[in-house]
């Protein structure tokens, strides 16, 4: 992300999204208002207030405000631009449709680049630093240069996959897409071979089907169940050593580097419990608090969003993110609105995604988590009802 706000063009997305969305919430009778209104806004607010004044507590270099304030600025743009203009989203079918349209042209590519052993992409047209070494591991980047965010792609676009099958219901071609989407896009899901996708992938679909049909949840736990027993029969397959199964020592490797990373997170919370860090500084200070001395910057990471936010905004800025994710979410169940169901189904996929990478500080995870939040949002807000929020298709 520091390297997408230094350049020109995310600098003009994030002046151009402000001015939007000025725009959108000065139209509106009570504009000003809406920015504060409801806890979640007043929680988020309160988890800039804690990056702003960790600015002023940091004692480890200089103070790199521009890249804070860009971030700030950012989430505001693209969170209040959706929340805003979540009143012009009249058709969420539509909108569903063109999201699964998007994920199955990335599937396709990921498969493509899996069967072929090649990305025309990072062979000609954009550099990756990480093409040769995901290439070799047979792990699908598609249009997303890691596995890890392809998989965040994926957990935005298989909920809605799920909508279009579930509101469809007398609609034969429309319900097909739907199940080709989904299958589409979990086989490049899997391709990825992200645990993290692939425990996103367990939550996410349980959180969508939970009010819709139990039984469901659990044929999918058990299709999840099966594949793990393949994978464990399977053991030598390719990609089958991504997820650990029956190689105890290597999964031990795994998760003693995920505890390192906790203490070393927990390091810095006791030198800096309140406002940790500093935004963007875990990597730079990593090796002032971690017992495991690391040369390489790319691994001075805790390879865990949640912990980076606790290392670098600290207990409160964590707890106040915290409280605006379950302020956001708290009446999607409870106003049974189809896709704000959808929605929310993503961002718990994103969220257990995120235990295992750093995923806020990639540019397309970070606008899938904050136009997703936005539109959640501007759902609670509207209050329309779900049968004219869903619309046709014609």
């Amino acid at each position: 992300m520091i390297f997408y706000f230094q350049s020109d063009f995310g600098k003009f997305m994030v002046y151009f999204l402000l001015a939007m969305s000025a725009l959108l919430i000065l139209s509106e009778k009570d504009g000003i208002k809406n920015v504060f209104s409801g806890k979640a806004d007043l929680f988020l607010w309160a988890y800039f207030g804690t990056i702003i004044l960790g600015l002023f507590f940091r004692r480890h270099g200089k103070i790199d405000w521009r890249d804070s304030m860009y971030y700030i600025s950012s989430i505001i743009a693209v969170y209040y631009f959706f929340k805003n203009g979540g009143r012009f989203f009249k058709n969420a079918n539509k909108i569903a449709c063109f999201i699964c349209i998007l994920g199955n042209i990335v599937a396709l590519v990921a498969i493509t680049e899996i069967i072929m052993h090649k990305s025309i992409i990072y062979e000609y047209f954009v550099t990756n630093m990480w093409y040769r070494s995901y290439l070799s591991q047979s792990r699908a980047m598609a249009t997303q240069v890691v596995p890890a965010v392809l998989g965040t792609y994926f957990l935005a676009c298989i909920p809605m996959a799920y909508f279009i099958i579930s509101n469809n219901k007398n609609r034969l071609l429309f319900r097909v897409f739907g199940v080709l989407s989904a299958l589409l896009c979990i086989t490049g899901l899997v391709l990825s071979f992200s645990r993290g996708s692939f425990f996103g992938l367990i939550f996410m679909t349980a959180a969508y089907f939970y009010k819709h049909n139990k039984k469901i949840i659990i044929y999918f736990i058990l299709g999840v169940l099966t594949m793990i027993f393949m994978f464990m029969i399977l053991k030598g397959a390719p990609k089958s050593e991504r997820f650990r199964f029956g190689d105890m020592a290597s999964l031990k490797d795994v998760y003693s580097t995920k505890i390192s990373r906790a203490v070393t997170t927990y390091n810095i919370l006791n030198a800096y419990p309140f406002f940790g860090l500093g935004l963007f500084n875990y990597r730079g200070h990593f090796n002032n608090f971690s017992y495991q001395y690391k040369w390489n910057s790319l691994d001075r990471v805790p390879d865990n969003m949640h912990l980076m936010i606790l290392g670098e905004n600290g207990a409160l800025g964590y707890l106040f993110f915290l409280l605006f994710i379950i302020f956001l979410l708290k009446n999607t169940y409870s106003n049974n609105n189809e896709i704000c169901i959808t929605l929310s189904a993503s961002i718990i996929g994103i969220l257990v995604n995120m235990v295992t990478y750093d995923l806020l500080y990639w540019a397309v995870p970070f606008f899938i988590f904050w136009i997703y939040s936005g539109w959640i949002s501007a759902l609670d807000s509207i209050k329309i009802p779900n049968k004219e929020f869903a619309g046709g298709l014609t």
